[in-house]
């Protein structure tokens, strides 16, 4: 297994499930965290994702007040706010 593989199937997951994130600094560490446990001779993992937010899309109307719900919800990207945000863990070197 290579580093890339461990980043890949730690952002995405399984096919059938995915991955539930509540955000991304969480996935951010969950990637370093499979990286820096799966291979030993790498000391530091130095990762930087761009920040995106997706909203509910708001299908209402005046007839029908309510957001329209789907069985997989409908969501758009925003431009704003936008960024980047990075993460870098370490892991500590051993004193022996």
């Amino acid at each position: 297994m290579d580093v890339k593989k461990a980043l890949v199937d730690t952002f995405f997951g399984s096919p059938d499930e995915g991955v539930y994130s509540p955000s991304v600094q969480r996935t951010l560490y969950l990637m370093g965290k499979a990286v820096l446990g799966r291979f030993p001779d790498i000391s530091s993992v130095h990762l930087k994702m761009p920040n995106i937010h997706f909203l509910p899309v708001n299908l209402s109307s005046k007839d029908n007040p309510e957001i329209v719900k789907f069985a997989d919800d409908v969501y758009l990207p925003t431009d704003e706010p936008h960024g980047s945000i990075e993460a870098r863990l370490s892991r500590l070197q051993s004193k022996m």
